[in-house]
């Protein structure tokens, strides 16, 4: 039996078009829903740790879209965040 995480059904987006939409709202990365992640091109410019911390973040809120429930966007990011502080703490880097 083959296992499948839930990263498995992640699509990261990148390309000119992804940069476009990002640049358009001043964003380095945006989770569009629950398997879509749109990074940017300027993301490589920013030092790794703070690559680090927007990744996983995003990860964090493409899981929250995954969850039915109607909080309000600002606590949905501070759950993300500490989310992706829990995740770094563990030693996670999208460079290793």
């Amino acid at each position: 039996m083959q296992r499948h995480s839930y990263l498995d059904r992640i699509s990261w987006l990148t390309g000119p078009a992804v940069d476009s939409v990002l640049a358009s709202c001043g964003a380095l990365a945006a989770a569009v829903n629950s398997t879509t992640i749109l990074v940017s091109s300027r993301l490589a410019a920013q030092p790794v740790p703070k690559q680090d911390e927007l990744l996983a973040k995003e990860l964090a809120l493409a899981c929250q879209f995954a969850r039915p429930g109607d909080d309000p966007e600002e606590l949905l990011e501070d759950e993300a965040f500490a989310a992706a502080h829990a995740l770094l703490r563990r030693g996670y880097s999208h460079a290793c």
